[in-house]
């Protein structure tokens, strides 16, 4: 019963629809994408509560764009230096990598011939 209550909900909602904006908007809200929750306030570097989503946004920016040289400065270069790194070489052979002699290449090309019953010279 509630099942039925929904898909006709559903239908006068989509029913009611009479340009793409509230198409869209209709489509959103069936599957729960509801409108946009605010950003919660963020402490800036200088434990400052931001409110406002552009001052947010740059200090979630200075963050990230900071956390890379930190966690590199962390990091043991010289014994990162010594070790060899490993190559990853093609895994998908190549043509040059697939041996094939020419007996094989005709056999394979007989098997063709009598399966399609095409001749070719």
């Amino acid at each position: 019963m509630i099942h039925n209550a929904k898909i006709s909900y559903w239908r006068e909602q989509f029913a009611d629809t009479d340009n793409s904006k509230k198409f869209w908007q209709v489509v959103n809200n069936a599957q729960g994408i509801g409108t946009r929750k605010p950003i919660p306030s963020v402490y800036d570097s200088d434990s400052n509560i931001l409110t406002n989503d552009f001052d947010k946004a740059e200090a979630m920016n200075d963050y990230f764009a900071s956390i890379g040289t930190q966690l590199a400065e962390k990091f043991d270069h010289d014994v990162m230096t010594t070790q060899p790194f490993v190559t990853i070489y093609r895994i998908t052979p190549t043509i040059n990598q697939i041996g094939l002699s020419e007996k094989q290449v005709k056999l394979k090309l007989s098997r063709i011939k009598q399966k399609t019953g095409v001749l070719t010279k």
